[in-house]
C-alpha cells in the first residue's frame, strides 16, 4: 500500500533495514560462556554458553563491542572484539586478547 501511495519507493528486506550482524564461534575444544561486557570487563551483560563447534549470533555492533570470554569453571580466559560495521563476521573464541 505504501509502495503504491509512493511513501517508500520499494520494499526492503531486515537485512537492507539493519546493519549485518555477525557471530562468535568456539574454535576450542572445551565449553565457553561469552557476553558482552563493558570496560573494564567484570561481568557480563548476558550469558551465553557454546559448547565446541557451537556459535551465538552478536548484534549489529555501529563500532567495535567487547565481549568477556570464560571458561567452564568461570575463570576469565579474555576478551573477544566483534566489529560489525565492516559487515558480518566471524570472531573465533581462538582468537581472545587480553581485557
Amino acid at each position: 500500500m505504501l509502495v503504491a501511495a509512493g511513501a517508500i519507493s520499494r520494499f526492503r528486506t531486515a537485512g537492507e533495514l539493519a546493519p549485518p550482524a555477525g557471530s562468535i564461534l568456539n574454535d576450542t575444544g572445551a565449553m565457553v560462556t561469552v557476553g558482552p561486557c563493558r570496560a573494564p570487563c567484570t561481568t557480563m551483560l548476558v550469558r551465553f554458553e557454546l559448547s565446541p563447534g557451537k556459535s551465538v549470533r552478536t548484534g549489529p555492533a555501529q563500532t567495535s563491542e567487547r565481549w568477556l570470554l570464560l571458561d567452564a569453571a568461570g575463570n576469565r580466559l579474555g576478551c573477544l572484539e566483534v566489529h560489525s560495521s565492516a559487515g558480518p563476521t566471524t570472531v573465533r573464541v581462538s582468537d581472545a586478547i587480553s581485557c
